[in-house]
This record gives structure tokens, sequence and C-alpha cells, in this order.
């Protein structure tokens, strides 16, 4: 049986603009499934003249699902992380949203999910070598 190399299939380690275009393809594959006005609550954090964090978060249905949040290390604890969701859920519940969804690793921010008034639905120990938490909060 001849071999075609065009019809056979490689895997091999991919590139960071080959990482990017899988999660391209799978955000426009579960945009098929999802509302086509689908709002986008992308901001971002600003100090000391630099990008100090950002959020990024959808709205499915009456769901917003945060895919980022993130601070960088040194301008952690002066408030931008709640700033950044208070800012979300704002906008979100003038979008009609209920709910906010998310989820976090154990060294990441569980605890600040947590004051923020956010429910822990579910957790997985022992995972990737610590926790994994995912926490929803109905507005």
């Amino acid at each position: 049986m001849p071999h075609d190399d065009q019809n056979a299939l490689f895997i091999a380690p991919a590139t960071e603009l080959e990482e990017e275009r899988i999660h391209t393809l799978l955000r426009a594959y579960n945009a098929r499934h999802w509302p086509k006005d689908m709002p986008s609550f992308s901001l971002t954090a600003r100090a000391e003249g630099e990008l100090a964090g950002g959020i990024v978060a959808y709205l499915v249905a009456s769901t917003v699902e945060v895919e980022y949040l993130f601070v960088q290390e040194r301008f952690r604890g002066h408030g931008i992380a709640r700033a950044l969701l208070a800012r979300v859920e704002s906008q979100a519940k003038e979008h009609g949203a209920k709910k906010i969804l998310l989820n976090t690793y154990g060294f990441q921010a569980p605890g600040l999910y947590r004051h923020l008034g956010f429910q822990e639905v579910a957790t997985v120990d022992d995972v990737l070598g610590t926790s994994w938490h995912i926490f929803l909060k109905h507005i």
C-alpha cells in the first residue's frame, strides 16, 4: 500500500502562534453554540503609567464567565481585582446577567473570591500540584 504523506498524521510541539490559533479555533467553535451578539467584558487597569491588570469575561445566556483575571504582583493588594470584578458585575447586570462564574487555582485567589461573595461550588484537590476551585456569584 503506497504511503501518502499528505494524509499522514503528524503530531509535534505547538508554537506560540499555533497555541493562539487553537484557542481562536475553539472560541469560533464555541461561538456557534452561543448567541451571536454575546457581550464581551474586557477591561484593563492601569497604574503608575503601566498595565497593572485586566479581566476578560463573556456573557452567555444569563451567566458571565470570567475567562481571565490577572493583576501584576507588584500591584496586588490595592483593590485592582476587586475594582475589575465590580465593573464587570455592573456591566453584567446592565445586560441582564444573573450569575458570574469563574475558576482559579489554589495558589491564585480563592480567598479573594470568597471575600467578594462568590460561593465555591466545586473543588478538585491534588490537581496539577495544587487545588482547582470553581466559584459562582448570584448578582
